[in-house]
C-alpha cells in the first residue's frame, strides 16, 4: 500500500511539472492572469528591433564607406603584393578591401608593427599571425564582427592595443584574455548594453578602456568593479549615461575616468573612494552641483565641469591641492569661493560662458597661473588680480562690459595673447585716451592683442 501511495504521489507531481495549472479548471483561473501570461513582453521586443535597427545601420554605413574607398585600396594593396621588401614595412594598411581572410603575403612582413584591417569581413585572426613577433597595434574596426563564438583570436603575445569599434558586438570575445601584454582595448560605436566586467578581468594587463559612442545606451548598474581594479583608463563618453551605480567607485585603479557628453545629474556619494584618480570629466552633462567627495580626491591634477548647470562651487575647492587644470566655463556661476587661492599649482583656470559680476581677489594667490579665460561674463571692471600673476601668459576678457585697460596691464612680464574684443570701449572718451596707446604698446612688445589695434586709433 505504501509503495502504491508513493507512486501515486509521483505520477501527481509528474503532471505539474509537464502540464502546469492545466490540470486545474479553466474556471478557477483567474482570466486577468490567463490574459498577462499570454502577452508578450513589449519592451523587451522594443529592445530587440532597437538592437537590429543599429545592427543594420552599422552594415549600411560600412557598405557606403568601402564603396567610397575601394578604388585607391585597391591600388594600395597591389603595391604591397609587388613589394620585394615586406619585411622593411612597419605598417600594413588593408582597409576597405571586402577581405574573409588576411592575405597571406602579410605574413611575410616580419618586422610589422600596426596592421589595419578595417573596414573588411574578416572573422577570424589565424594563428600564422604569430610570426609577427613585432606588430604593437591592431585595428580590426567594422568587420561586423557579432557571434563572438566564431570570433577566433590568435595569442599576440606583443601586441599592446586592439581596436575593435563599429562593430556589432554586443559582448567582448573571449579571445581577448589570451593577449598577456595588451594594453589599451577600444571598442566604441558597438552595441554593449553594459560594462563586460566578467570578460575584461580576465586580461589584467589591460590598462586602458573606452566604449565610447556606443550606439544603445549603456548603464553602469551595480557589479562586481573590484574585479577591474587594474584599470588606470576609463572612457565611457556619449554613450547615454543617466546614473551611476556606487559599486562603480570599486575601480580603486582608476587614474582617469572620462564620463563626458552623457545625461548624468547626480553624482553618487562614495566617489571620494577612487583615490588614484588624477584626471575627471563630466564635460556636458546635467550636473547640478558637486558633491564634496569631489574635494576628497587628493591626487586630482585636472578637472573638467564644461557644459552643465553648475550654480555653486563649494568652499572646498580649497582643499584640490594637486590640481593643476580648473574646467568650470558653460555653467550657471555667479560666484567662485575665495578658497580658490589655494590651488597653488594651477596653471589653467577656465570661468568663460558664466554670470560673474566680479572674481575674488584669492585669484592673485594663483602664482604660477599661465591660462585664464573669464570671456562671456558681465564684469563691469579688468579683474586687477591679474596684475599680480607674473607668469600669465594668456587673458581673455571678451564679451564683457569693461569700460577700460589699467595702464599696469604693461607690466604683466610673462603676458603673450589678450584678447578683449567685444567690452564696451570708447576710445573718444577723453577718460580712455591712454587706452589705446596701452594696447598699442602691447602690441609693440610682441603681445598678441585680440582686436588687432590700428595705429591711426592713436592719431585721431
Amino acid at each position: 500500500m505504501r509503495v502504491l501511495m508513493i507512486f501515486l504521489f509521483l505520477g501527481f507531481i509528474l503532471q505539474q511539472l509537464v502540464f502546469g495549472q492545466a490540470a486545474i479548471p479553466l474556471q478557477e483561473k483567474d482570466s486577468n492572469e490567463l490574459i498577462i501570461s499570454n502577452r508578450p513582453n513589449k519592451k523587451l521586443i522594443k529592445s530587440k528591433q532597437v538592437l537590429e535597427e543599429q545592427k543594420n545601420s552599422l552594415v549600411d554605413a560600412n557598405e557606403i564607406l568601402i564603396a567610397r574607398n575601394r578604388s585607391e585600396a585597391v591600388q594600395r594593396l597591389e603595391r604591397y603584393k609587388s613589394n620585394t621588401r615586406l619585411d622593411t614595412l612597419l605598417e600594413i594598411d588593408l582597409s576597405f578591401l571586402e577581405l574573409k581572410k588576411i592575405p597571406d603575403f602579410v605574413f611575410r612582413a616580419t618586422n610589422l608593427e600596426v596592421l589595419v584591417l578595417n573596414h573588411n569581413n574578416i572573422k577570424r585572426l589565424p594563428k600564422e599571425l604569430r610570426m609577427l613577433s613585432n606588430i604593437k597595434r591592431l585595428y580590426w574596426r567594422a568587420n561586423n564582427l557579432e557571434d563572438v563564438f566564431w570570433i577566433r583570436m590568435a595569442k599576440l603575445k606583443n601586441l599592446e592595443k586592439l581596436d575593435l569599434s563599429k562593430n556589432k558586438l554586443t559582448r567582448l570575445p573571449l579571445g581577448i584574455r589570451r593577449i598577456k601584454e595588451l594594453e589599451e582595448l577600444v571598442a566604441e560605436e558597438c552595441l554593449f548594453d553594459k560594462i563586460p566586467i566578467r570578460r575584461l578581468s580576465r586580461n589584467e594587463s589591460i590598462k586602458t578602456v573606452s566604449f565610447n559612442r556606443n550606439h544603445i545606451p549603456l548603464q553602469l548598474s551595480k557589479g562586481k568593479y573590484e574585479k577591474l581594479n587594474f584599470i588606470e583608463t576609463f572612457k565611457l563618453n556619449n554613450v547615454g549615461l543617466h546614473f551611476i551605480h556606487p559599486s562603480f567607485y570599486l575601480m580603486s585603479g582608476l587614474k582617469e575616468l572620462q564620463l563626458q557628453e552623457n545625461h548624468i545629474s547626480t553624482i553618487p556619494e562614495g566617489i571620494e573612494a577612487l583615490q588614484q584618480l588624477q584626471k575627471l570629466s563630466f564635460y556636458k552633462n546635467e550636473l547640478e552641483k558637486i558633491p564634496i567627495g569631489v574635494f576628497g580626491l587628493e591626487n586630482l591634477v585636472a578637472v573638467d565641469f564644461y557644459y552643465n548647470m553648475l550654480k555653486v562651487v563649494p568652499e572646498e575647492i580649497g582643499t584640490l591641492k594637486n590640481l593643476e587644470i580648473l574646467y568650470l566655463s558653460h555653467n550657471k556661476l555667479y560666484t567662485i569661493p575665495e578658497s580658490i587661492g589655494n590651488l597653488s599649482k594651477l596653471t589653467e583656470l577656465y570661468l568663460h560662458h558664466n554670470r560673474f559680476t566680479a572674481l575674488p581677489s584669492a585669484i592673485s594667490q594663483l602664482g604660477i597661473l599661465e591660462t585664464c579665460r573669464v570671456n562671456e561674463n558681465y564684469l563691469m571692471e579688468f579683474p586687477k588680480q591679474f596684475l599680480e600673476l607674473r607668469q600669465l601668459e594668456d587673458l581673455d576678457i571678451s564679451d564683457n562690459q569693461i569700460k577700460k585697460i589699467p595702464l599696469e596691464i604693461l607690466d604683466m612680464p610673462s603676458l603673450d595673447l589678450f584678447t578683449m574684443t567685444n567690452n564696451p570701449i570708447d576710445f573718444t572718451d577723453p577718460e580712455n585716451e591712454d587706452v589705446a596707446n596701452i594696447l598699442f604698446e602691447l602690441s609693440d612688445k610682441g603681445v598678441n592683442v585680440a582686436p588687432k589695434i590700428e595705429k591711426q586709433i592713436i592719431e585721431n
